[in-house]
C-alpha cells in the first residue's frame, strides 16, 4: 500500500504538472492516407466552423509524402484562400485541381454543392485539400480528396490520374485531458496517503 500510495502521487504530480497549451479556436488533427506506391501522414490544423455546414478549415499542415517520383515535407499550399466554399482553382497546378481545404468533424462532407458530387460520409468533400511539397527548388502537388461512401482518392504530380486511398483522421487528445487525468491521479493518491496515515504505518522505510 506504501509503495503504491507513493508511486500513484508521483505519477499524478508528474502529470498534473506537465505544461498545458492555451486553448485556442484551433484543433490538430492526424491524417493519414496510402494508396498506390505513394503515402503520407502528419497533422491538420483546424480552424473554427465556416460558412459550410459541418465544414471547419484547415489552416495549417504539417507531415511529409512519399512516392516513386518524389518524397519530401507536406505544406498546406495556398494558406488563407478559403472564402464561402469557393474552392481555389489553377489550370497549372495538377490539370486546374479544384480545392477548398475543409475538414468535416462529423464525418458528414456533404454530397453536392460547390464541389460537385463525392463526398457524402466523408472527413472530406469532393474539393479536399491541395498540399504542396518542395522538393529541392521545385514545388510539387499532392490533392487528397472524398470520393463518397466513406472512400478517398488521391493524385499529384507525374501521376495525375486519381487512385483510390485508404485513409483515416482522428482528433488529437487536448492538452486539458492529460491535466484531468493528472488530477484524478493526484486525488487517488491523497485517499491512498490518508488511509495509510490514519492506519499508524509510517511512510519511511
Amino acid at each position: 500500500m506504501k509503495k503504491l500510495s507513493i508511486a500513484l502521487f508521483a505519477l499524478a504530480a508528474a502529470v498534473a504538472m506537465t505544461p498545458v497549451a492555451q486553448a485556442t479556436s484551433s484543433t490538430p488533427w492526424n491524417f493519414t492516407f496510402s494508396g498506390n506506391g505513394f503515402s503520407g501522414s502528419g497533422v491538420l490544423t483546424v480552424s473554427s466552423a465556416t460558412g459550410t455546414p459541418g465544414g471547419n478549415e484547415i489552416t495549417a499542415v504539417t507531415g511529409t509524402f512519399t512516392s516513386g517520383l518524389f518524397s519530401g515535407s507536406l505544406g498546406l499550399y495556398d494558406v488563407g484562400n478559403y472564402n464561402s466554399n469557393s474552392p481555389s482553382s489553377s489550370g497549372t497546378i495538377l490539370g486546374g485541381t479544384d480545392w477548398d481545404d475543409l475538414l468535416f468533424p462529423g464525418n458528414n462532407a456533404p454530397t453536392a454543392g460547390t464541389c460537385g458530387t463525392g463526398g457524402g460520409g466523408d472527413y472530406l468533400d469532393s474539393c479536399g485539400i491541395l498540399f504542396d511539397v518542395v522538393v529541392g527548388e521545385t514545388t510539387r502537388y499532392v490533392a487528397l480528396y472524398g470520393a463518397g461512401g466513406g472512400s478517398y482518392a488521391a493524385y499529384y504530380t507525374g501521376e495525375e490520374t486519381p487512385s483510390g486511398v485508404a485513409a483515416s483522421f482522428s482528433e488529437a487528445p487536448e492538452p486539458s485531458t492529460m491535466l484531468l487525468l493528472g488530477t484524478g491521479l493526484l486525488g487517488l493518491a491523497m485517499v491512498l496517503f490518508r488511509r495509510v496515515k490514519f492506519s499508524g504505518l509510517s511512510l519511511r522505510s
